[in-house]
This record gives structure tokens, sequence and C-alpha cells, in this order.
């Protein structure tokens, strides 16, 4: 038995000699022809040029820079352009030569690091490496150094060949692709053993391609080439009839193969004198690079299988995670905003409930999230709200990559050209590493390099992530927390994953808002594109395809419009947008469950579903006196308490990465043994295993969605939380900051259509977060903020929009919650009804107003008294592009105030007692006036002031020294020429102009009276234009040279040296800045450059 063994796999060895042996046999015949292809070519660029040649210009000379797949730029430096500029051939050829490859390249991608330029109009060699891989070919200098593969995609990637070939080369699958791929799988038999159906399945791939030849019948490389091909396969072939030349080759071929300890058994198939040979031609086994291009030409093709074959399901919910669809048969194209610099511009999106597609005002496709102006950008976040189809867009993008097919994308959003720049894309699920790994590189090992091959080592991947363009995919910030080992490199504090400094790799990350906004925050983190899922671009095109899969798996024929004309009438349309609801609501309605009219019903019939279907199951089983205690409600009830009480307790964990995957510890001081198998039989409760980085196998759990964990949460506040319970100090856990206050919205919803008393006191404790978060911004606000900065616009809109989707969901469960809301906004208010309603109710407890401009009556007299009535309450107000008459002069606890672009018949008066902040910016020349006379009088709380455009100069200047407790003062567009300012108050620390007019004596004047001064002054200029300009330099020399100041910034002289300010001041043209402090010699503290960053900003981009 062991004699047969050893035959066999001496066998299956000899087949892999066949296969190497045969690849060379073709390789040999293919030589001539490509050359006199290539010889075509060369003819037709002289063409081009008339004959005229170069030679001077190199490769970087011809090519702009960036070039797609060539190009590297990081921080504005591109690697390949490092040594020489691209620059016009002076002979005006090469630019014509190299726009000619391009239009030849089948993706008008040419290998240019391949070649040189100085020879392509004498060497048709030098033009072919354009066409060959990009790694690993540039030093084959003739067809003969090149291997079969190298010969293969030159035929795959020169459209010439398109005349040469029988078969269609822009196919997916042609003669060449499919000997290509039959070539990779040899290089894959690592265990050197072969069958003969696979060596059969190679020898005939390569004679087809040699038959496909045209006129190859003529060729006489091509004849012998197919007779000796035949002769191969036959079972009495034997190598040692072959050369010692071709012998040597085969031999170097399996060497290269990293199967140097299954060599030995190979010595017996080959000569004599190759197996003297063998030790000086193993040495060929340390040639690095050979080895290298080999190995990640194999890995990459491991890395496509293993996403084909692992990673190619997506759930349809709410089925248990075991229930799934191929992702092709199941994905839809997302709805893609762009959030740009970090700003929140949802608002200015479309917000369809309908059937028909939504698409963005600016249509988004997969090259606009990963490429900016064609070169790949390091870091991309996309943000998303629970169940919009984050992690589905992951696996989509890994497979879209990994698929040897066009995929079936009728929005072309994953174009294969984008990801084909990609050598490797790595997925990576941080949930699977919440807690126990922060290293971005190990956890690509863990997670994807374990599962293949064991060549693929550690280093090996580095080397990988150092040099190739890769993208990764870390799913999940938010679900991922750093571990608690305070002996770890990148601190235990850090919010976002470890990762190295590469100028080739891309990481995009996904996570909900709350965790992109703490980690935009934090100092470890640089966002240069930002991006949102919304939901999906065609509601209807999901249900279509969730409904085709379940049909295929129930054998039913349901139609879609039955499924959609039922969704219209429940008045659930504005569900289907989010695919989580979609599928839910879907598969609810396809097993004949009761819709509901509201997201309550739709969950609490959802998860009586999932029991129902277990005690279905059972049914059918031998444990009838299981199925006999699930009949009773009662058990079932009792495991719902315990769940909702595990879906609050890790809900409101203060590390919320915790709160969605959590330990089986957890799990079990709340759960026995029993009701978490039954939970995990239901499908509410999920389990996965993970291999940590000591090779132990863990487990985490997790609810079936976190929507679920939410409405379970929601019951159990209802249901068993007194009414005494400090609903502020679950507010603070399960917020913990209120740019968080998306991160809350589902769980709030649920919890007003459950319980409307908890719901209001949960309503009045968000409401004086929001106060609190108001609060702490004032006191820590410059003049350099925005208008909407100050004011925490967003907070406050996204703090309205929830509770005005609380009380939709209240009333659509028969019961009506007075939801507190004390801060208003009046943008995008979309039922406006509602809206007014809610602040009527509230009128009199409204803490902040944001009023822009309307000429709906019924809104304006809705704020005139919300004035009247909150007279002890309102604190901060802001009013933009207004035309009508405002009265605040009772509100005495005014704090921030905001006016903004007034017409002139608009007026305002206002409280200044309690005043902190006030921007007066384009207002009338009545609230002007008014407004300047009532600070004069009464401004003792006034730190910040901005003046934006001034129509009485006089009244200003008079202002100003009256403002005895001024911090921060701005003023802009105003000429102080005529009306100088003789003094400012003297606790100023702060004071910018922008687009000033103004002497240099006044100037000099202002800056000499804080000398002395117990603390420090900076002093800024934008644009300002200083006369006279001969003394202005002067000033500045004297500032310069004074040991009183810094000069922190000056642009006016970077401009007269004729720099590039762009490269300074990112756009900002004329910038002076420079502080009076007490010890100059000492280092800026980072507060006392607080006030420059906005504006100052350096080369380095965000």
């Amino acid at each position: 038995m062991a004699d047969l063994k050893e035959k066999i796999r001496d066998h299956k060895m000899v087949n892999l000699i066949k296969c190497i042996l045969a690849g060379f046999v073709t390789r040999d015949a293919l030589i001539p022809f490509v050359t006199n292809v290539m010889e075509d070519v060369k003819i037709y660029l002289r063409r081009q040029t008339k004959n005229v040649t170069c030679g001077i210009c190199s490769t970087s000379n011809a090519i702009d820079c960036p070039a797609k797949g060539t190009c590297n730029i990081y921080q504005r430096k591109c690697s390949f352009h490092s040594k020489q500029k691209f620059k016009q051939c002076v002979n005006g050829v090469c630019q014509t030569v190299r726009n000619a490859i391009a239009q030849l390249h089948r993706h008008t991608n040419p290998s240019w690091c391949n070649t040189d330029a100085t020879q392509w109009l004498t060497e048709s060699w030098e033009v072919a490496k354009c066409f060959l891989p990009p790694k690993g070919y540039d030093d084959k200098d003739s067809a003969d150094k090149t291997d079969i593969n190298g010969i293969i995609n030159l035929i795959i990637n020169c459209r010439q060949f398109d005349n040469e070939i029988d078969d269609d080369l822009c196919k997916q699958e042609n003669v060449c692709t499919m000997v290509r791929e039959k070539m990779r799988d040899i290089r894959h038999a690592s265990q050197t053993k072969v069958s003969d159906d696979v060596m059969h399945d190679v020898i005939n791939a390569l004679t087809n391609l040699l038959k496909d030849i045209r006129r190859s019948d003529s060729v006489p490389e091509c004849i012998n080439a197919i007779r000796k091909l035949n002769e191969i396969k036959q079972d009495n072939f034997d190598i040692k009839s072959q050369s010692i030349d071709v012998q040597q080759d085969v031999w170097k071929e399996l060497v290269s193969l990293n199967v140097e300890d299954k060599v030995e058994y190979l010595y017996h198939h080959f000569s004599t004198k190759i197996q003297i040979m063998s030790t000086e031609i193993a040495t060929l086994k340390d040639a690095p690079e050979t080895k290298h291009a080999r190995l990640t030409e194999d890995f990459q093709e491991d890395l496509k299988n293993f996403y084909i074959k692992f990673k190619n399901q997506l759930p349809i919910y709410p089925l248990p995670p075991r229930v799934k669809g191929m992702v092709e048969h199941l994905y839809v194209t997302p709805n893609v905003i762009r959030l740009d610099h970090g700003k929140f511009n949802r608002e200015s999106q479309p917000h369809r409930h309908s059937f028909r597609k939504s698409y963005s005002a600016d249509e988004l496709h997969l090259s606009d999230i990963l490429l900016y102006h064609g070169n790949i950008v390091n870091e991309v976040y996309i943000e998303g709200e629970p169940g919009v189809g984050k992690t589905a867009f992951c696996v989509k993008t890994a497979l879209a990559w990994a698929s040897k097919r066009v995929p079936t994308d009728p929005d072309r959003f994953f174009q294969s050209e984008t990801l084909g720049q990609f050598k490797f894309v790595f997925l990576v699920f941080l949930r699977d590493f919440s807690g126990r790994e922060c290293d971005i590189d190990k956890m690509i090992y863990h997670h994807i390099l374990t599962n293949l091959p064991a060549k693929y080592t550690d280093q090996f991947l580095q080397r990988l992530l150092d040099e190739e363009v890769c993208l990764i995919i870390l799913d999940g910030l938010d679900e991922w927390r750093h571990n608690n080992n305070s002996d770890c490199f990148c601190g235990a504090q850090t919010m976002i994953p470890r990762r190295r400094m590469r100028d080739k790799c891309v990481v995009l990350t996904t996570t909900r808002p709350w965790k992109m906004a703490f980690a935009r925050m934090s100092s470890d983190i640089e966002i240069e594109h930002r991006f949102e899922i919304t939901g999906v671009k065609d509601p209807r095109d999901l249900a279509e395809k969730v409904i085709q899969c379940l049909n295929n798996k129930t054998g039913r024929n349901v139609l879609p419009d039955d499924f959609f004309n039922s969704v219209e009438e429940h008045n659930l349309t504005h569900c289907l947008n989010v695919p989580v609801l979609n599928m839910q609501l879907l598969y609810l309605w396809y097993t004949g469950g009761k819709l509901g009219s509201s997201v309550c019903d739709i969950y609490k019939n959802m998860i009586d579903m999932l029991f129902g279907q277990l005690r279905m199951r059972l049914s059918s089983g031998s444990d009838m006196e299981q199925l006999r205690d699930d009949a009773n409600d009662k058990t079932q009830d009792d495991l719902l308490e315990k769940l909702q009480k595990l879906a609050f307790d890790t809900l409101i964990d203060h590390e919320r990465e915790s709160s969605i995957v959590f330990d089986q510890s957890v799990v079990d001081k709340v759960l026995n043994s029993e009701e978490k198998k039954k939970s995990l039989q239901v499908g509410i409760l999920t389990q996965r295993s993970f291999l940590q980085p000591n090779a132990q196998h863990g487990t985490v759990l997790s609810f079936l969605h976190k929507t679920f964990q939410e409405f379970l949460a929601a019951r159990h506040i209802a249901t068993s939380v007194s009414q005494t319970y400090n609903l502020e100090k679950s507010l603070a856990n399960l917020d913990g900051h209120l740019l968080k206050i998306q991160d809350i919205a589902t769980f709030f919803e649920f919890l007003c259509g459950i319980d409307s008393e908890k719901a209001v006191a949960f309503s009045a404790s968000l409401m004086n977060f929001v106060s609190y978060d108001c609060e702490a911004k004032l006191n820590a606000i410059g003049t350099e903020n925005s208008v909407q900065d100050l004011q925490n616009l967003h907070i406050i809109q996204q703090a309205q929009d929830l509770i005005l989707k609380g009380l939709r969901e209240s009333k659509s469960n028969q019961h009506e919650a007075h939801l507190y809301l004390t801060h208003v906004t009046d943008r995008h208010v979309k039922n406006t009804e509602v809206w007014r309603e809610l602040v009527e109710r509230n009128e009199s407890r409204i803490v902040s107003v944001y009023l822009e401009d309307h000429n709906d009556k019924p809104t304006i007299d809705v704020f005139r008294s919300v004035f009247a009535s909150s007279n002890d309450t309102l604190v901060y107000v802001t009013l933009k592009e207004r035309r009508t008459a405002i009265d605040l002069s009772r509100c005495r606890h005014l704090k921030y105030l905001c006016i903004a672009g007034e017409k002139e018949l608009a007026k305002t008066t206002a409280s200044t007692e309690s005043m902190i902040t006030c921007s007066l910016e384009r207002v009338s020349e009545w609230t002007e006036k008014v407004m300047f006379a009532a600070l004069s009088k009464n401004s003792e709380c006034l730190q910040n002031l901005h003046v934006h455009q001034c129509k009485h100069t006089n009244d200003l200047v008079n202002m100003l020294p009256e403002l005895k407790n001024l911090k921060r003062l701005k003023i802009c567009h105003v000429d102080f020429t005529k009306e100088p300012i003789e003094r400012l108050s003297e606790t100023l620390t702060y004071v910018y102009f922008e687009l000033v007019t103004i002497n240099v004596v006044t100037l000099d004047r202002l800056t000499k009276s804080y000398e002395g001064s117990s603390h420090s002054v900076t002093f800024k200029l934008k644009e300002c234009h200083v006369v006279p300009q001969q003394e202005f330099i002067s000033f500045k020399e004297n500032i310069s040279s004074s040991n009183k100041y810094n000069v922190m910034k000056d642009g006016y002289k970077m401009q007269a040296q004729n720099l590039h300010l762009d490269d300074v001041f990112d756009g900002m043209d004329e910038m002076y800045v420079f502080k009076y402090s007490l010890n100059p010699n000492t280092k800026l503290k980072p507060d006392d450059r607080k006030c420059t960053t906005l504006y100052d900003r350096t080369v380095s981009r965000v």
C-alpha cells in the first residue's frame, strides 16, 4: 500500500513538471509571434510622429503627473516624478507616442514604470513592456527573458492583438485569460501534486491559444508546439528526453515555486547532469525579487478566492444569520452623500419616501470616495445610521474587486477601473477585535492570512502594505474599542485603530456618526474624505430582490407590487429607504404577519414571528415538551424580560463600543445556559467566534441587529424602570456627548411609541443636555468661529428632528406624548403644522432660537409668541436674513445674540445686561444704532463682539472703550481712516481686523496701549489695507525687532517676496499676526494658537 501511495504521489508530481514544461513550450512558440506584432506597433508609432524621434525625454518627462496607477502622491510629492518632472518634449514627439500607447492599452492604463521612453521608437520590446504587469518586468529587455505570464498579459492588454487572435479579447473570459488562470493555479499547487484532469485542462488551454492565432497553421513554431503539447500529455512522456537547457528551465521554475522541501522527490525525473547542477540552481530560490513577485501574484489570487468563497453572502433580516442570500442577488446601490471638510450637509439632500430612486444632488460613485483628482487618498470615513447598509457596502466593495466577471451594476457605482488600481483589498470587521487588538496590520494578519496557506507570513504582509497600492476596509469603528492594556504603544485612549503611515494605502472606515464626531475631536485622526450612506437609491429594487430570493427558497410566486400596496395602505413608506427596515417589513408581510401602524408595531410583530418560527421548527422535531412550554406566553414573556434587561444594560454601557458586541460573561449575568440557547435558536441573539492574537478562539455575542437591541432596551425602561429612575444618568451613559444625538434617535423613537410618560421625562433630560452643551460652547468660543458653530445649530436641529420623530411615533401608537422642546429652529422643517404645534406647547420654556428669513406669517407669529413668553428662559438667539421687527428687550437672560443679513426694514431690540457674545453682521441702520447704544450703556458681561460692516463708524468708535470686560473683538469691512479708534478695552486678549482700512498711526497707538499690560494680547490683520504702506513696513520691522512681541504670521512679507501663498495660508492672501507677550521667549501655548488655526491653515490638509 505504501508503494502504491508513493507511485500516486510521484505521478502527480510528474503532472506538475508537465504543466511547467508545457508553459515553456507555449511561451517559446509565442515569442516570434508577439515580437512581430510589437514590431508592427513600433512602425505604427513612428508613423504617428512622421519618423521623427527624440531619445532625450525620460519616462518621467513624458508622463503627466498624476498618472493613474503610476504616480503615488503623498503630501504633495510624487515618487515617480521625484527626480525628473514632466515636461513637454522639445521635439514634440514623446507625448504623441505616449498618447498612442495609452490608446492601444485595453484599459488605457499602461505600466509606465516598466519602460524607458528614450527607446520607444527604436526598441519594440520597450513598448511591449508598457502592456506587461507593473511589477517584476522592468528589467526584461526582450521577449526571451519574459515568462509566459508576461507574454499572456501583453496579448490581453494590447489592442493590436485583436487582429491576430480569433477569440474576442474584450470578453471577460477568453482563450488568453483561461491560460492565465490555469497557469496561476499551477503556481498555487504548493503541494507539488497535480491531478490528471488539471494537467489536461492546462495543456488544452495552451493548445487552444496556439490554435486561435490566425493563420497558425502557417506558423511553424505554433505547429511544432501543438504537436509537442500533445506528446507531453501522454503517460509515457519523459522529461529526460528534453535538452539540458529545457530541463534546467523547468528545474528553476520548480525551485521558484516555494516548494523547496519537496524538490528532492523530483530529482530522479531529470537527467544526471541536472541533479548535479541542482545545488547551484537551487540557490535561485534566494533570488528574492523573483520569488516575491510570484508569491504576490499567488496571494492576490488566493485573497480573491477567499472573498468569493467566504464573504459572498448577506443576511436577510429578520431571519437568523444562517439564512442568507448571495451578495450579487441582494445588493442595491447605496445613496452616498459627501460631507465636505466635516460640515454637516445632510439637510441639503432630498428626503423622499417613495418607490422612485433617490439621487443625491451630486451623483457619487466609488471613484469619488476613494480618489481625489484621480489619485488615491489615504483616509476615507463613511458614516451611516444603523441598518443603512454600511457592512453590505464593505462586503460588496471587496467582492467587486475580487470578481472575475463584470459586476452587474447598472448604476456603475463599483467601476472596475477604480478598483483595478488597487493590487489588494483587505476587509476587516472591527467588532471581531474590539478590546483585543488595536493594530490594523495584526488585524489583517489574524483575520485573513491565517485562513490562507502558511507561506504568506507577517513579514510578507508588511512588505505588501509598504510597497503595493492597497485598500484597507475597516467596518464598524463604532463597534471597536481599545484594549485595556496600559502598556500598549499607541495609548489606551485612542479612538481609532493604530495604522502606519503609508503613501500607497487607502484606509476606508465605516462608522455610526457618534463615533465619527468623537474621533474628529481627538488629535489622532485626520480626515481627507468624509461621506455618509443615507440608504439605498432604489428601495423598490431592494424589495424586489429580497422577494425573488425568498421565492427561490420557498417555491412561491409572490409579486412585489402586492407588498408595496400593503406598505402604502399602512403609511409606512418612510421605512423603506433604510434597508434593514425594508427587509424586516417585507419578511413580516411575506410570512403573513401583521405590519402594524408604527415602527414599534413592526418590531413587536417581528419578535413574535421569530418565536413563532422556533415553535414551528420544534413541532417537527422530538422536543414536544419544550414546544408545550413555548406555547405558554409566560415562558416567552419571561425570556423577553431578561433579553430586555440585557439590551438595556449593554446599550447604556459607558464604553459605547462594548454595547453592540459583548462578551460571554456579560450574557451569563442575565441569562442561564438554556435561556441563552433558546435566544440563539430564536435568532434574536447571534454568536460569533474569532481568533485572538494568542491563537486562542474567543466568543462574542450581539443582538440580531442594533435596532432590535434598542427596541428591547426601550421596553425595559417602559416596563421595569421606575418613574423615579435617574433618566439623566441613563442619557449621559447612553449618549455621553450631544454630538451623538443621532445615536439615540431610534431608541428614543421606540420609547415614545411604548411609554409616553417616560419619553416626556427623557426629552426633558435631552433638552437639558443640549443646554449644557450650548453653555459650554459659549464659554469656550472666540470670534474666529462661524455663527452656526456658536449657535450649535447642528446639534439643535438634530435634537428638534429627534423630538419630531418621536412625536410622530407616539401618535402612530394612539397616544400623544407632550414632549419637551426648548431649542428651536425653522430650518428644513418638513411638517410645519406639527412643528408649530410642538413649539407653541413649549413656548414658555424655550432656551434657544435659530430663525431664518420667513415670509410665512404663521411661523413669524409663532416666534414672536416665543419671544414674548420665554422672557425668563431665552438665552441664545440667532436671526438671519430677516425683514421683520423683533423685540427681545424683555429677555433679561439673553447671553448670545447673532443678527446677520438684516434687510433695511428690519428692526431688532435686545436686552444686553446678561449678554456674553454679540455678533452684528450687516444689520439695518436702525438696529445698529439701537444695539450700539444699548451695549454702550450696559455691557458688563460682554466678552465677545463681532461687527461686520458699519454704517456709523463714529458710533462704533465711541462704543468700543465702554466695553469694560471685552476679551475678544472682531471687526470686518470697516474704514477707520476718517474715524480712527482712539482706544480699546484694557481687558482685550484678542483683536482681529479683517478687510479693515486703518492708518498705521492708529494701529501703532492701539498696540502700544497694551504694553505693560498684565496679560498677553494677540493682534491679527487679514487682508487689511494699512496706510501709508511704507510706514506699515517700518511698523512691522519695529514689532519684529522688539523683545515684547512674537510675530506668528507675516503673509504681507511672503506676498512681497512673491512666494506661493497657497502653500502657506491655503489660499488666504495677506495675513499678519503678532502677539504682545510678557515673556516672548516662551513657546506659545496651544490656547494661544487657537485663534490662528481656522484661517492660518498650513500645507497640511484635512
